[in-house]
């Protein structure tokens, strides 16, 4: 069970259900978040409400859901998440969030359920990475694929090939699941190979 004593956290005036919780949320830059059972929310850390925008006694008693969720969130995600929680099982994915603000943000979630000693769901505790940048650099990286009317090709530390855009497939003569697959990229070096997959 959490623990009614709460204990200040440093950050802002925002209190700790347990001292045992207290280092991690003090070390964790992201947010965290507590439920219970019903996923109401019990406790938010200072990176949650940062992230946010909202205090805790605006958090306190409400399902996240409802309350992060907008028009542009993946409808399959917050079905997927809903399940998880119905069954009280782990899990991870990566969702668009709101602020109070209205701002989208996208985070990398983590929930874990935690159990009673008589197998009872006491509450939820969730993990979340502020992941937008991440994400315009990716569907930046995947713009200048596409447009970009040179061969670009990029590997690994172990030489497995990661991006193969559409000039390459044309020049080269192989489909991007056919490069990301095993192909060994001393392939492209093969004078036969080349002049085979040309005709192909």
């Amino acid at each position: 069970m959490l623990d009614k004593k709460t204990e200040p956290d440093g950050t802002g005036g925002s209190s700790l259900p347990d001292s045992s919780i207290a280092a991690v949320a003090r070390q964790f830059s992201g947010g965290i978040l507590i439920t219970d059972p019903e996923g109401r929310i019990q406790w938010a850390n200072q990176g949650f409400l940062n992230l946010t925008g909202y205090s805790l006694p605006e958090l306190m008693g409400q399902k996240p859901g409802p309350l992060l969720q907008g028009e542009g969130t993946d409808p399959q995600a917050v079905q997927q998440i809903s399940e998880h929680l119905k069954r009280k099982e782990s899990f991870e994915t990566e969702i668009l969030n709101y602020t109070r603000e209205g701002k989208p943000y996208t985070v990398y979630l983590k929930v874990d359920p935690v159990f009673s000693e008589n197998g009872s769901v006491e509450c939820f505790i969730g993990f979340q990475t502020d992941v937008t940048q991440k994400r315009r650099q990716a569907q930046l990286m995947q713009s200048i694929l596409k447009s970009a009317h040179q061969v670009i090709v990029t590997l690994d530390l172990e030489g497995h090939i990661l991006t193969f855009n559409e000039e390459a497939s044309r020049l080269l003569g192989y489909t991007e699941s056919e490069a990301l697959g095993s192909l060994n990229p001393l392939t492209f070096f093969d004078p036969e190979e080349l002049k085979f997959r040309a005709n192909v």
